[in-house]
């Protein structure tokens, strides 16, 4: 049926994710976020290792898959460039950047340990980072000036520059390409309406939109793999993911899911259902896996589908 949990939904090709806020490092109890990238991602085992490398030159705005956002590579590379030239510091300048270093590197492993990795989570480190690219990019001027064009510092200059605007263009072509992605004036103009304008962007938007219209008073509704975003709904939605799964894997059959679902007064179910499917395959059972087609067949009623966000009542 149209709610079953099937075995053929998705190839066998790596996964792409359309929710960019979801944090897969909370979606299950005794399994990391190694092994979620693993079963979502089809990431291998390099891959993830390489994590902590990777977000410096594979960055994604909108992309859980890289990290949902973007650092400059220089960030990485000036940096380095610190240890070529460290003997020649001052000790104050060593502890200085001694201490950069330690805390950027022991941040960056704790959030890559701790959680599925995403820019916004290593914000931190990037001051650090720039003071020490200023360090880096203050060696290079030094290593060409007094070794490479040593009698030819025009050269020496162009080089510094030559870098510097490559910086500069990176982020100014990550800001054009974010403008044109946001597209404002579209907007300002009038040429696309609000709730046009927000769906374009947040998909899950039509599926509340349509619950503040047509759902009573006291409903209540939970929402699963929907980014924990309910800032646009005016019915009370619910996040604990962990209810669903807890509550598949200790029933016996649909109704216990049912009851379960009563006691927390859910009414309806908004399920982000591409992602809900592959997950569903992947982590549960094959008792489980009948026990949670069922409840979906039988106790479950999808009143409205758009954009891969289906809304199901509870019956």
């Amino acid at each position: 049926g149209q709610h079953a949990v099937s075995e053929h939904v998705y190839p066998e090709n790596r996964f792409k994710n359309t929710n960019p806020d979801i944090s897969y490092s909370n979606i299950n109890k005794g399994i990391g976020h190694f092994v979620v990238r693993k079963i979502i991602y089809k990431e291998t085992w390099w891959e993830t290792a390489l994590i902590p490398l990777r977000i410096f030159f594979q960055g994604q705005d909108d992309d859980p898959i890289y990290f949902d956002g973007r650092l400059n590579p220089f960030l990485f590379l000036l940096p380095c460039l610190v240890f070529y030239n460290r003997k020649n510091y001052s000790t104050e300048k060593k502890a200085e950047v001694l201490i950069l270093i330690s805390f950027s590197i022991l941040y960056l492993l704790c959030v890559f340990f701790l959680r599925d990795m995403r820019i916004r989570w290593v914000g931190p480190i990037i001051p650090p980072l720039v003071i020490l690219s200023m360090y880096g990019l203050q060696d290079v001027w030094s290593f060409v000036s007094n070794y490479i064009f040593k009698k030819k510092r025009v050269l020496s200059k162009a080089l510094i520059a030559g870098i510097v605007s490559l910086m500069l263009f990176i982020n100014a072509e990550y800001i054009i390409n974010l403008f044109n992605s946001v597209e404002p004036f579209s907007y300002i103009n009038g040429s696309i309406g609000r709730d046009a304008y927000i769906e374009k962007r947040r998909p899950e938007y039509a599926a509340l939109k349509y619950a503040n219209k047509h759902l009573g008073e006291n409903s209540k509704i939970f929402g699963i793999f929907i980014g924990q975003r309910g800032y646009y709904s005016e019915k009370e939605v619910f996040f604990d993911f962990h209810l669903l799964d807890d509550s598949v894997k200790s029933s016996e059959s649909s109704d216990n899911i049912s009851i379960d679902l009563r006691s927390k007064e859910i009414t309806h179910l908004l399920i982000k259902y591409d992602i809900f499917n592959n997950w569903a395959k992947h982590h549960f059972n094959e008792k489980e896996k009948s026990i949670l087609n069922e409840f979906m067949e039988k106790k479950l009623k999808m009143i409205f589908s758009r954009n891969g966000y289906r809304l199901y009542q509870c019956i």
